[in-house]
């Protein structure tokens, strides 16, 4: 066995052609590269950990404020029930507008692994939670629509002719004659 397969077993770079052992005068053992590598790569995953925690940020930010205005938006649906004498879907409206409220906050004020840890615990809480709040949240929406327009279909002026509030008044309507004279019961224009 040689001088050079001597320190390649030892852990030791080999000796360069013609000369000594490398030394941190000369440009650093192995145990220095790898001390420089790993304090890039910390470097590097600092940087995109800030990175990422500035995104989410925004993006927080953003989704608190769209939160924000579901709730406003679930609130006037539940004044919408309450003039319509709909008690019921109005305080449903106004419970889920305030638990909207709750979750704005939550997300203005707390970190990524705060939400990520309270999300993650709530739903192992309440795991049907989120499928029963989906179906409830539709009905009470699809509920308000169809209310809402009943309420605007019976406010127009529009209401007490034959044809109703929404009617088409394009000349090639159905029931519209070329001229665009309308024949009450025709479903065929020039009937």
């Amino acid at each position: 066995m040689n001088e050079h397969d001597q320190h390649r077993g030892a852990g030791t770079s080999p000796m360069p052609p013609g000369g000594s052992p490398s030394t941190p005068a000369s440009g650093g053992t192995r145990d220095e590269l790898k001390g420089r590598a790993r304090e890039s790569a910390e470097d590097v995953k600092g940087a995109a950990q800030q990175r990422v925690n500035s995104l989410f940020d925004n993006q927080k930010s953003a989704a608190a404020e769209q939160t924000h205005k579901v709730s406003q938006a679930l609130h006037r649906m539940g004044d919408e029930f309450d003039q319509q004498q709909q008690t019921t879907f109005s305080r449903w409206a106004n419970q889920l507008a305030d638990q909207t409220d709750r979750v704005a906050d939550q997300l203005r004020h707390q970190d990524l692994q705060r939400l990520m840890r309270s999300a993650g615990a709530y739903s192992r809480r309440e795991p049907m939670l989120f499928m029963g709040g989906a179906i409830a949240a539709g009905f009470v929406v699809s509920r308000f629509l169809r209310s809402s327009s009943r309420h605007r279909h019976d406010a127009t002026p529009a209401a007490s002719s034959s044809r109703g509030a929404y009617q088409d008044t394009s000349p090639d309507a159905p029931g519209r004659t070329p001229g665009g004279v309308t024949h009450p019961g025709s479903q065929t224009p020039g009937l």
